[in-house]
C-alpha cells in the first residue's frame, strides 16, 4: 500500500479551497446538462469554470494504459456508462441520469468529487430509484467514518446497506487518499477484499488523513444475489459499462478525518 499522507489543519484548508473551487466547477457543469447540450459543451463549461477560480483540471493529465493524457476537465456517464466516460458528442436528452466527475488542482493542492441529476428533472422509476439510492450510499458511508474505526467495518457496512437496499456495489471502483496528488494512499474501496480486516489493503482512519469517498450503486442483478457489479472497459479505453448493462451512478466527496470524527470539504 503507498504510504498515507496526515496533512495539517492548516494543509486540510488549503485542500478544502481546491476542493470549494471543484463544487463551483460541478455546479455550473451541472446547470450546462441541459436538453441537446452535448457531454463536450458541458465539459468546456466545466474547464472554463475551473479557470474563473484560479484552479486547473486535474484530470487532464491524468494518462490512460497506453499513457496518452486524458485531455478533458471531466467525465461524463450518461445511463449505461457508470464511470470514466470521456466528454463528446453525445447529446443529452430529458431523463438522461448524468454523473459529472471532475478535479481541481489549486495552489498545489488537489480535489476529487463527483454529482448525479437526472436531465431536465425528468425522472422515472428507475433513474430516480438510482439517483436516490447514490444519495443515501454516501451518507451512509460518511456517517460511519470516526477516527480509529478499521475501513473495513466501513465497507461492511456500505455492503450490508447495499444488500439490504436490493442494490449492487461497483466494488471495482472506490475512493482514495487525496492532497498533493490526486491519488495518494489509501484506497478507500467496497469489495470484498477491502471488507476484509486481514487483507493487505486493511487500513484504519486516522486524524490528518484526507480522502475521497465514492460508493457506486448499481441496479440489482438477474440473479437476485448480493453481488459486485462486474464494470466492462470500452474500446476508448476510458468508459466503463457493466457486463449486464445494468445501469449505475454515484456521487463522491471529499472528507478529512478529525479528533472527534470528520470534516467534510467543500462546502457539500
Amino acid at each position: 500500500m503507498p504510504p498515507i499522507p496526515i496533512y495539517s489543519p492548516d494543509e486540510i484548508d488549503a485542500i478544502d479551497r481546491a476542493a470549494v473551487a471543484l463544487r463551483a466547477a460541478l455546479d455550473a457543469g451541472l446547470v450546462a446538462c441541459r436538453p441537446g447540450a452535448t457531454t463536450g459543451e458541458v465539459d468546456r463549461v466545466v474547464a472554463e469554470a475551473l479557470a474563473r477560480q484560479g484552479a486547473e483540471p486535474l484530470f487532464a493529465s491524468v494518462p490512460d494504459a497506453a499513457g496518452h493524457p486524458y485531455g478533458f476537465a471531466s467525465c461524463l456517464s450518461v445511463n449505461e456508462q457508470v464511470i470514466h466516460a470521456p466528454p463528446g458528442d453525445r447529446v443529452l436528452q430529458p431523463g438522461d441520469l448524468v454523473t459529472l466527475d471532475a478535479g481541481a488542482r489549486l495552489d498545489g493542492w488537489c480535489a476529487d468529487a463527483a454529482t448525479s441529476l437526472i436531465v431536465a428533472d425528468e425522472a422515472n422509476r428507475r433513474t430516480a430509484t438510482l439517483l436516490r439510492t447514490a444519495g443515501q450510499a454516501i451518507e451512509v458511508v460518511v456517517a460511519a467514518l470516526a477516527p480509529a474505526r478499521p475501513w473495513s467495518d466501513v465497507a461492511q457496512d456500505t455492503r450490508r446497506w447495499a444488500s439490504e437496499a436490493g442494490l449492487r456495489l461497483v466494488g471495482a471502483f472506490g475512493g482514495h487518499g487525496i492532497g498533493r496528488s490526486l491519488h495518494e494512499g489509501p484506497y478507500a474501496g467496497f469489495s470484498p477484499e477491502h471488507a476484509d480486516p486481514g487483507s493487505d489493503s486493511a487500513f484504519t482512519l486516522r486524524p490528518g488523513m484526507v480522502l475521497t469517498i465514492e460508493p457506486i450503486v448499481a441496479e440489482p442483478g438477474r440473479s437476485g444475489v448480493f453481488e459486485d457489479a462486474e464494470p466492462v472497459t470500452g474500446a476508448d479505453g476510458w468508459t466503463e459499462t457493466l457486463a449486464d448493462g445494468a445501469w449505475a451512478c454515484y456521487e463522491e466527496r471529499m472528507v478529512a478525518i478529525a479528533v472527534d470524527g470528520f470534516r467534510p470539504l467543500g462546502g457539500w
